[in-house]
């Protein structure tokens, strides 16, 4: 029994160490092909036509890999337009993807906090702004998507999001997070497959519903080999899942070199009366009125919205104890509250080593 034990223990050990090994020279022989910086044609014809190693520990005729896992072990690769996109974005369009990455630090402390409270989702879905927005919450589509997610406003509508003349909370972080985590959650459970979930919400989910009714597709990717879904929404999941594997190696693909230190900064939530503009809370804190704007995308002037007597609003964590020196002028500008300012958490801005690429 004792030898059967150690036995036991030995082979895990060496299968342990075994996918370790594989792991690293796996990824350093489908990686290695991109570390180009310049792009050219030739460039572009030998990504797409690269074909790289499986790993070793795939068994023939096993279940097809779920879209993340396959991410994390780099079969994605296995697909021509996934490297396609790995090629173009980290020789044409390196820079912006470099800024994309940068503009992620202030905020995927909060997408993390929202996705963990959803029980179950996959962290990557994090990172679908690299592609939808560029992090960016002032992104605005040609046809009129806003915000991180880029909700058009009819979706935005059904999913709860208002749009007035005060706000457009397609620019709110949490509430767009939250609001894209349940339509991706929705779309997920409608297709089974997180590939024609994301295609849906790109695309819509009655495009992709007849795109397969109309080609007898299964997946994902037996609709792209019949050439069934409308161009973008083709290119959306292969885009996605390059843009996941870019950022996951950054370090092996040289780029997290080229990026600055991230800042060791926080937020602070207050809550203030609607009828305080942010423009004196600015004056208050001795901060831009600049900066509150930025931490507060979704207002559309410097008054709060009138849709209730309070606003939750964004700081600088080191504005709040000016803000709170200046209770007594703050205190003439409520509106019957008691307190002009109730403190919330403070949330971290987390720096580039804690999440990059080991998700």
């Amino acid at each position: 029994m004792r030898f059967c034990t150690i036995f036991i223990l030995f082979i895990t050990a060496m299968l342990s160490a075994l996918a370790l090994f594989e792991s690293a020279t796996y990824s350093g022989s489908v990686l290695g092909f991109f570390h180009g910086r310049e792009y050219s044609e030739e460039g572009l014809a030998g990504a797409e036509n690269y074909i790289p190693p499986r790993p070793i520990t795939r068994i023939p005729g096993n279940a097809p890999r779920d879209f993340f896992e396959s991410v994390e072990d780099l079969s994605i690769c296995q697909h021509r337009d996934v490297r396609r996109f790995m090629y173009l974005y980290l020789t044409r369009d390196r820079e912006y993807v470099k800024a994309s990455i940068v503009r992620s630090r202030a905020y995927l402390s909060s997408i993390f906090e929202l996705i963990g409270n959803t029980g179950g989702l996959p962290r990557d879905l994090s990172l679908l702004p690299l592609l939808e927005s560029g992090f960016n919450p002032m992104a605005v589509s040609k046809s009129g998507a806003v915000g991180l997610w880029q909700f058009i406003r009819a979706t935005s509508s059904i999913l709860g999001l208002k749009t007035d003349p005060w706000v457009d909370e397609r620019r709110h972080i949490e509430k767009s997070t939250r609001a894209a985590l349940k339509h991706l959650e929705h779309l997920y459970r409608q297709f089974g497959s997180w590939e024609l979930a994301l295609a849906a919400y790109n695309g819509g989910s009655g495009h992709v519903s007849r795109a397969m009714e109309s080609s007898g597709a299964r997946t994902f990717w037996e609709l792209i080999e019949k050439g069934a879904l409308r161009a973008e929404t083709a290119e959306y999941v292969p885009r996605f899942a390059a843009l996941l594997v870019i950022y996951r190696n950054m370090d092996i693909l040289g780029l997290e070199e080229e990026l600055p230190p991230a800042a060791p900064t926080t937020r602070e939530s207050i809550t203030i009366p609607s009828s305080l503009g942010v423009d004196r809370v600015a004056a208050y804190a001795g901060i831009p009125v600049s900066t509150l704007k930025k931490l507060n995308p979704e207002l559309n002037t410097t008054q709060p919205p009138p849709h209730g007597p309070l606003y939750t609003l964004f700081v600088p964590a080191n504005s709040r104890k000016k803000l709170s020196a200046r209770t007594a002028l703050l205190a003439k500008a409520r509106t019957g509250w008691e307190n002009s300012f109730l403190e919330h958490r403070i949330l971290p801005l987390l720096p580039l080593e804690s999440i990059t690429g080991r998700m």
